[in-house]
């Protein structure tokens, strides 16, 4: 992580710092503190925009590259509201956390992110299979998403979602990202 922050290298891409960094935050349990402290101690020479707003997405509830990119393609780059991160329900006496939550724009909306690496555990299955049912009990819609969407047609998760909201209340806001996403836009409209 120093290496990134201080010195960086040419060539590696903005995104890629940001994962890095969001995983250093999460999985190395660097602290979120030291890691502010350090760039302002030291500012980094390469990627300080792309730094200074991977910090913020992590400050906001961000734990994965799969949220990460959730963040940015489907919600950013579409308009759609931005959820609140990491709240907490309790399943079976049991708290967990869900990783996008739209109940603060008045829609009962819950997304889940399912990385491969942690939610193929049987456990985690049967897990969050329970999440799902207790969502179904409480009348609140949910919508799962695993890497290959969010980041190979983050256009029709964005769909996908938007029709969600639009259909429990949402007042509209959002746009297509480009021309391609347009067209698929006004189907799913």
């Amino acid at each position: 992580m120093c290496f990134i922050l201080h010195k960086g290298r040419s060539g590696i891409k903005p995104e890629t710092v940001q994962i890095a960094l969001v995983q250093a935050v999460t999985n190395a349990k660097v602290s979120l503190a030291t890691l502010r402290r350090r760039i302002e101690e030291r500012p980094p020479r390469r990627y300080k925009r792309a730094i200074l707003d991977a910090l913020g997405l992590v400050g906001d509830g961000v734990q994965s590259a799969l949220e990460h990119r959730y963040v940015l393609d489907v919600e950013a780059a579409h308009g759609l509201p931005t959820g609140n991160r990491q709240g907490r329900v309790v399943v079976d006496g049991r708290t967990l956390f869900e990783d996008v939550d739209y109940s603060s724009h008045g829609v009962p909306l819950i997304v889940r992110l399912d990385g491969a690496r942690y939610h193929s555990r049987r456990s985690v299955q049967f897990r969050d299979r329970r999440r799902d049912n207790a969502a179904e009990l409480l009348d609140r819609p949910r919508l799962v998403y695993g890497w290959e969407e969010v980041t190979q047609t983050p256009c029709a998760v964005f769909g996908e979602v938007r029709s969600v909201l639009v259909r429990e209340g949402w007042s509209d806001a959002s746009y297509p990202c480009s021309a391609e996403c347009g067209r698929a836009w006004k189907v799913c409209a």
